[in-house]
């Protein structure tokens, strides 16, 4: 331990070493040191560009931008580092990571961790937001013990005292004797919304979902003109106290990966890798994933404008918060993970520690109170809620 400490005060200070380390170590080392600090800064500023550019056509910065939250921690650390030892490259290091306070104020939520309160004050309407993985879940459910997980998140869904549920690759099946949209129903949301162009036979139905407390009066459903029937755009007009809530849900498009693009090392008790391969497969399907988002943004940020009410936007927009999709869509509503939540709110139970994909976002007429993203792990996202008082 001493040692180290002897090279950190050599490296930083250029204090000249006796015996094993010379001075010419120490200046390389520094030197090395310096030119990490180089690249960060430079794949730090070039993330900070993703919400500024077409997304869709230079799509490589915005797959740069999913490490962002990384290379800021990493860019935070030099700055103390630096700083400690007085040096130029702290200053430059920080002029460096304030370019990015716009990325930062939008992938990071400033707050200490706070207890849920179950009961909702008067005036104030819950969401619960969750893609729940459509039959793939089910049909993972089954292997272990399919009553047993469908149960525990009907429990879960009902013990959350939400009042309007979202649902991305919601499934529901017309075989079984009672379908999940009758128990929903039955446990106290008797309005619901399916997306009409979602996949929908006799048998089954796939696709997005809005479940009420409250009377819907209106609903519809957007197209992005994808062949892919669950990325759609779907709201329902809410009826509370006398007035009425625009409620919106939408799945973007994925990247598409699945358990081929996965090692095979690592596999978690859910039956998937935590590691991704990336290969030419895997970047082609990122590319055609955000020119695809790039344009369904706009299609949504459309739909929000034109609205008569106050808006609630929910979904799965399978795109971080530093984003060109994320800010598109967001524009003046607020965030309720950043108004209530902390520290970077991973939705994606896969990959990375940092993928937040799942949102809740609201519009200034309504006052954020609460924010939560519980653990519960039957999908591979974990759903969200949100407390929205309103006037």
């Amino acid at each position: 331990m001493f040692n180290i400490i002897r090279l950190s005060f050599a490296i930083l200070n250029r204090i000249p070493i006796t015996g094993e380390m010379t001075s010419k170590k120490v200046h390389i080392i520094r030197t090395i040191l310096i030119v990490i600090n180089i690249i960060i800064i430079l794949g730090y500023l070039l993330t900070s560009l993703v919400p500024f550019v077409n997304t869709g056509k230079y799509w490589f910065i915005a797959f740069l931008g999913l490490g962002f939250p990384i290379t800021a921690f990493a860019l935070l650390i030099f700055i103390i580092i630096w700083a400690i030892y007085r040096s130029k490259w702290a200053w430059i290091s920080l002029l460096a990571f304030l370019i990015g306070f716009k990325q930062l104020n939008a992938a990071f939520a400033f707050h200490f961790p706070k207890a849920f309160a179950k009961e909702k004050p008067l005036k104030t309407i819950r969401i619960l937001q969750y893609n729940v993985a459509g039959e793939e879940t089910v049909r993972e459910a089954r292997i272990d013990n399919k009553k047993v997980q469908i149960a525990h998140a009907l429990n879960f869904i009902k013990k959350s005292n939400a009042d309007v549920l979202t649902f991305q690759e919601f499934y529901t099946s017309f075989t079984d004797k009672n379908s999940i949209v009758d128990i929903i129903d039955s446990l106290g949301y008797p309005y619901h919304y399916l997306s009409k162009k979602a996949e929908n036979n006799k048998k089954k139905y796939v696709g997005l979902a809005i479940f009420s407390k409250f009377p819907i009066v209106n609903n519809a459903t957007v197209s992005y003109n994808r062949a892919e029937l669950n990325q759609l755009l779907i709201y329902a007009d809410i009826k509370v106290d006398g007035k009425i809530f625009r409620i919106f849900t939408t799945h973007l498009e994925s990247v598409g990966i699945d358990r081929a693009d996965y090692k095979d090392t690592d596999v978690d008790n859910y039956g998937k890798s935590t590691e991704m391969k990336v290969d030419k497969s895997v970047a082609g399907k990122l590319k055609r994933a955000y020119e695809s988002r790039y344009e369904q943004s706009k299609i949504a940020r459309k739909q929000i404008d034109e609205s008569p009410y106050p808006v609630i936007f929910c979904g799965d927009f399978n795109d971080v918060p530093n984003s060109n999709t994320y800010f598109t869509i967001k524009g003046n509503l607020q965030d309720a993970f950043l108004k209530k939540g902390s520290f970077v709110g991973k939705t994606f139970r896969y990959i990375s520690p940092t993928l937040r994909i799942d949102y809740i976002l609201g519009d200034p007429y309504f006052n954020v109170t609460q924010f939560r993203i519980p653990g519960i792990t039957f999908s591979d996202h974990f759903p969200i809620i949100a407390d929205f008082q309103y006037p």
